[in-house]
């Protein structure tokens, strides 16, 4: 239940600590999570070491890693609902189609970000330290889905649907599965090939769950 407490209590960061996590972020994509050290994040950063370890990792303060994750965490959520009450607002919400394309937008936009959130689901499934708040986080996209089915169904968007909550744990798996391979594959077309794969992929899992379908 600590790591559930932390993800709720948004991270507070100032300049100095947000200028460090970038260029930790920006150098994990570019070398691996595994060749960073401290002297790099420094170096990358443009600020001395001690500055560093004042920030990140000493008795007070949480680890880079830690600081990392509940920041991308965070700001991910921050550009999905911004995105998405955008289109809300402008009467452009289209249900899941948009949601997903909000995704492939992230990714895109914000590679540093989106390639050390999907390390992370890696890292929480062998570091225990870390599997409650991919949980947490985990728990709060399917959450999600399950509202914009809802409100899918409410708008018209979806016919009556049966096993909602079934539903969304299976467009999640689809989803996740297609941003990870995405965020990985060197050619130029791969956003868009997976994206409109997605899309297609969920629509038939969708009208699987329509109240009247034969199965």
């Amino acid at each position: 239940m600590h790591d559930e407490k932390i993800a709720l209590e948004q991270i507070q960061l100032n300049e100095k600590q947000g200028q460090i996590l970038e260029a930790y972020l920006k150098l994990s994509e570019r070398l691996g999570v595994e060749q960073i050290t401290m002297q790099k994040v420094a170096k990358a950063a443009k600020v001395s070491l001690g500055i560093v370890h004042y920030h990140f990792n000493g008795k007070s303060g949480p680890s880079l890693m830690d600081a990392a994750i509940r920041y991308v965490d965070q700001e991910s959520i921050r550009f999905i609902n911004f995105e998405l009450e955008k289109l809300n607002l402008s009467n452009k919400f289209s249900g899941v189609d948009d949601y997903i394309k909000i995704l492939f937008l992230w990714i895109k936009s914000k590679t540093h970000h989106s390639k050390f959130y999907l390390y992370h689901y890696y890292h929480a499934s062998v570091h225990r330290s870390h599997d409650e708040l991919a949980r947490f986080y985990i728990t709060l996209m399917l959450k999600r889905l399950t509202s914009l089915l809802y409100l899918g169904i409410g708008r018209g968007f979806y016919p009556k649907l049966v096993k909602v909550e079934e539903l969304a744990r299976d467009l999640h798996a689809q989803i996740t599965g297609a941003l990870i391979l995405t965020a990985y594959d060197p050619r130029k077309d791969s956003l868009t090939f997976y994206s409109s794969n997605t899309i297609r992929a969920c629509h038939h899992l969708i009208k699987s769950h329509h109240a009247d379908c034969d199965e």
